[in-house]
């Protein structure tokens, strides 16, 4: 074997190429004219989990990667193409090569056999690939059409119309380089009963029966009644012919002929193949599908074809690729930048499309918009943790609809939330497309007396009806008859009709994801949370549902169950990274060598597993002046939340100077007793009117307190979220703490509040 070489730059790479199963990306691999080591420079992002094969076909440079063993479909495919232009932006083109599943139709002049190849072909109406939910059916049993997908890039449909042009002339090249390949690699081309070749399996082996015909039990057909099988003429060769036209991809493995039937039937005649990962990928990698035929997609399918059918389709990916010209290639646009140009176009019809009455629909449905709160929550994330979940077979297994709930239950403080938050923005980046949406919803414990059942259900259509808007400019007419029929009256849409519109709403896309967070906040006196879980759950099956919350009674049957607890590999990159934003104790911690590292156990070791914890303990000990202190403080860290909130009061109370004290205490005096979230103009207008003099009878802007100050004096406690200006205790369980002893600790607290913030003639900041 000739040694490898590793090219000087990850850049030299402008081929992607995709398959699914190991036998498909062993073919490919085997059709390499060069093979190359990991090219120097090449850094692969932490989110890429994809493994690489290097090498050269022809006079282009291809990277080769797969799924994951065992984890199949159009998401996936998504995750796997989006992994490897986060690593490799520099890839121009990308082919998916594999196994699919023939629709034959010799008697209308369509006739395919295994080995054959297809290859999506545009035909004005669609891009060569269409999508299809098989879990979303109407009447009838009839499966819905339900995307329609991006063309592939230009350079490869001139170069497929050129090869089309010579195979005319000269004929395909496939069974030279399929040649080639045996002759390379001769263990390739051996058979045995139980793992088949990569060669031809005999035309006796390859039989296709009617559609009614269903298989009788058995590895082959010989129990399948032969007056059933569709006569076909016997072909002279065994080379494979190759047919162009639409290939139907889905998330369910076709293997009945009825099913299949229907799909031919609904997307036209030009359906020529079925399989399950070109739609996960037309609209987040600009490629061309190749599938080499293994079976009918019906009940006989069996695996003797798969590896002859792999190898075929590589053969014509590289036979493709030959007619693709170096320099067109690289004059082509970056696939990732491509990708980001289409969504910044997106981005723009969206701007443009808020004028006032839509936003008054939208303000309709739900006051409730979560998109701040949930940058807020992104940006608490620190790089690199939250991977035990995100690798999790759990979480991979509900991401491709294999589980359609999945319900994320911990403690307090384990960062379930900011779980969420990754979670959403995964989905976002990766697979979010016009067919495929993500809404979400943040229950906040202080905003549960808005967070009712109609506003919950409105923020989820509202959130869905603005993906909607970027896909067309008109607000679906449906939205707007609902909207009219209470406009005159001035009323809001009961609940009745919010699940309607909501169930039409999810009818618009092929997979919809909703990410419900903190559930246990959500009011259920009022039976608001078991409303919303009974509603979500009722929606069809292309929804999936995300959940976090603290245990809770009414866990739904159907749903997979997530542990959540905050691993110490996790708290430790969270708090080395805190303390590097702590300039006082990262110097302390510069300048003693093992500090941080003392830090870090003795916080551990105190938290068990809650994220809460260990930032409260971080604020407490970056206060300090000395090594000396630091150390104290770490022998003295409480390991419950209620008393880490009682050592905060402490520091609050006795352990700043008197005036910053009594501040906090008013802060926290208003925080307390409000009856909604308050900005933090309006905290800073409340604590200056307790202190202007009864006579004054104006306020000036500039002695309102700095916001560093105000969230520096609280120890922790009150945190601001940037993207809505809310002041809001760290957490809700902070929150509890504060209503079960407000009482003690503020003295006619609620009296002073009502009393002070509304003096008469008061001029607001």
């Amino acid at each position: 074997m000739a040694p490898r070489t590793a090219l000087d730059s990850p850049d030299l790479y402008t081929v992607g190429w995709i398959a699914a199963l190991p036998i498909e990306r062993a073919a490919a691999t085997a059709l390499l004219d060069e093979r190359h080591d990991e090219p120097h420079g090449f850094s692969q992002q932490p989110s890429d989990t994809n493994s690489y094969t290097w090498g050269r076909m022809g006079k282009h440079n291809i990277v080769i990667a797969s799924l994951a063993a065992g984890v199949y479909g159009t998401t996936s495919a998504a995750t796997t193409a989006s992994s490897l232009l986060s690593s490799l932006p520099q890839i121009r083109i990308g082919l998916l090569v594999g196994i699919g599943g023939g629709i034959a139709r010799p008697d209308k002049g369509t006739d395919i056999r295994l080995g054959d190849v297809v290859v999506s072909q545009p035909d004005g109406a669609t891009g060569g690939v269409v999508q299809y939910d098989f879990a979303k059916a109407k009447s009838k049993n009839v499966c819905e059409r339900k995307d329609f997908l991006n063309m592939p890039p230009l350079v490869l449909l001139h170069a497929l119309s050129n090869l089309q042009s010579e195979h005319r002339v000269a004929g395909s090249k496939l069974p030279g380089l399929l040649e080639e390949m045996w002759k390379a690699h001769q263990q390739m081309t051996k058979s045995t009963e139980s793992v088949p070749g990569f060669v031809h399996q005999g035309f006796e082996n390859d039989r296709l029966f009617k559609a009614s015909c269903d298989h009788i039990g058995g590895r082959d057909c010989r129990g399948c009644d032969l007056n059933e099988e569709v006569h076909r003429d016997t072909r002279d060769s065994t080379d494979p012919e190759i047919h162009y036209g639409i290939i139907a991809s889905g998330n369910t493995l076709v293997k009945d002929a009825a099913t299949r039937d229907e799909i031919m039937e609904h997307v036209g005649e030009e359906c020529l193949c079925v399989e399950m990962e070109a739609a996960g990928l037309m609209n987040h990698f600009p490629c061309l599908v190749i599938r080499g035929m293994c079976d009918y997609a019906d009940s006989h399918k069996n695996d003797r074809w798969q590896c002859y059918a792999s190898a075929t389709a590589a053969a014509f990916g590289k036979e493709l690729l030959s007619y693709v010209p170096v320099k067109n290639l690289q004059e082509t646009q970056r696939a990732a930048k491509l990708l980001q140009s289409i969504e910044e176009k997106a981005e723009d019809v969206l701007r443009f499309l808020y004028r006032d009455e839509v936003i008054k629909i939208f303000n309709w449905f739900s006051n409730l918009t979560s998109q701040e709160k949930h940058k807020d929550v992104l940006n608490q994330h620190q790089k690199g943790t939250g991977e035990y979940l995100l690798k999790s077979q759990k979480f991979m297994h509900w991401l491709d609809g294999k589980d359609r709930i999945l319900w994320c239950i911990g403690p307090p403080g384990t960062g379930k939330t900011v779980l969420a938050s990754v979670v959403i923005d995964t989905i976002n980046k990766t697979l979010a497309s016009s067919k495929v949406c993500i809404a979400f919803l943040y229950c906040v414990y202080a905003e549960r007396n808005n967070q009712t059942i109609d506003q919950l259900l409105g923020s989820v259509i509202r959130q869905l009806l603005q993906q909607v808007l970027l896909q067309q400019s008109a607000i679906p007419e449906k939205v707007l008859e609902l909207y009219n029929s209470h406009r005159h009256s001035n009323t809001r849409p009961d609940v009745a009709e919010l699940s309607k519109h909501l169930s039409s709403m999810v009818s618009l896309f092929s997979k919809v994801y909703i990410v419900v967070d903190a559930l246990d906040e959500c009011d259920d006196n009022n039976k608001t949370r078991s409303s919303l879980l009974a509603q979500l759950q009722n929606l069809d099956t292309h929804v999936q549902l995300f959940l976090t919350s603290r245990p809770l009674e009414e866990i739904l049957l159907d749903a997979v169950q997530f542990k959540v607890t905050a691993q110490e590999d996790d708290v430790r990159k969270y708090l080395s990274a805190q303390i590097k934003q702590e300039s006082r104790l990262a110097k302390l911690c510069a300048d003693n060598g093992s500090l941080e590292d003392e830090i870090l156990d003795k916080v551990i070791a105190k938290v068990d597993g809650m994220f809460l914890l260990a930032k409260l303990h971080l604020q407490s000990i970056a206060s300090k002046l000395r090594v000396g202190t630091v150390r104290k403080a770490l022998e003295a860290l409480p390991k419950e939340l209620d008393d880490t909130y009682d050592d905060a009061m402490k520091r609050i109370q006795k352990g700043q100077e008197n005036d910053r004290s009594e501040l906090a205490m008013k802060m926290l005096t208003l925080l307390s007793y409000a009856l909604r979230p308050l900005k933090l103009g309006e905290i800073q207008h409340a604590l200056l009117t307790m202190e202007v003099e009864a006579d004054e009878t104006s306020i000036d802007r500039g002695d309102v307190y700095d916001k560093e100050l105000l969230l520096t004096i609280c120890a922790g406690i009150i945190i601001l979220e940037d993207g809505t200006s809310t002041l809001r205790f760290v957490h809700h369980t902070a929150e509890t703490y504060f209503e079960s002893r407000r009482d003690g600790l503020f003295t006619n607290g609620q009296i002073e509040l009502t009393k002070e913030w509304t003096l008469p003639n008061r001029r607001r900041v």
